[in-house]
């Protein structure tokens, strides 16, 4: 990953700036995103995107004494772990949050005969956006991110439409069982 990194520069000065930096700070930078983030690969992923961070500013840290680098270097990685930190708690709250409505096996819902004839009823009477998504995701079988590629929105809109046209449905049908 070094070699990398090293590529980006454009003097020996920097390079081996660079380098040194990299081979003593590693290790610390390493620790301290795991003991924020919890498990090795994210730590990994936000020691490299700091390490990004920091070539950028490489000119910069030039002009640093050591205290006030090592003080950039802990902030930059503390900062960046807490970046994916809060990235993929928001990201667990959104699978939770679908989780909830999606069923054990998600590509297909599973249903008894009544709730066939029920379905055929209601899903009519949804909006064309969600017959929509309901049929790519569930009859074409289509991923989030093809449906996404498709109508021109994001994937998390694509969740969020499934989620609304599966409420949708479960409300039409229970309006409907309550009908009869």
């Amino acid at each position: 990953m070094l070699s990398i990194y090293l590529s980006a520069l454009d003097t020996q000065e920097e390079k081996d700036f660079f380098e040194d930096m990299y081979r003593n700070c590693r290790g610390k930078m390493l620790s301290i995103a795991f003991s924020i983030l919890g498990n090795k690969e994210d730590a990994e992923d936000a020691v490299h995107i700091a390490f990004l961070k920091l070539a950028d500013q490489l000119k910069n840290l030039l002009q640093k004494n050591r205290q006030d680098l090592k003080r950039y270097i802990v902030i930059t990685i503390r900062n960046t772990s807490i970046t994916i930190y809060n990235r993929n708690k928001k990201n667990a709250e959104r699978l939770e949050i679908l989780n909830d409505d999606v069923p054990d096996n998600d590509m297909a819902f599973e249903f008894v005969a009544s709730q066939i004839d029920a379905l055929q009823v209601a899903l009519p009477k949804l909006p064309q956006k969600y017959k929509d998504i309901l049929t790519m995701y569930y009859y074409m079988r289509m991923s989030a991110g093809e449906i996404s590629n498709t109508l021109d929105v994001s994937v998390d809109n694509v969740w969020k439409r499934l989620s609304r046209a599966r409420n949708m449905l479960k409300a039409l049908i229970e309006e409907g069982e309550t009908d009869e």
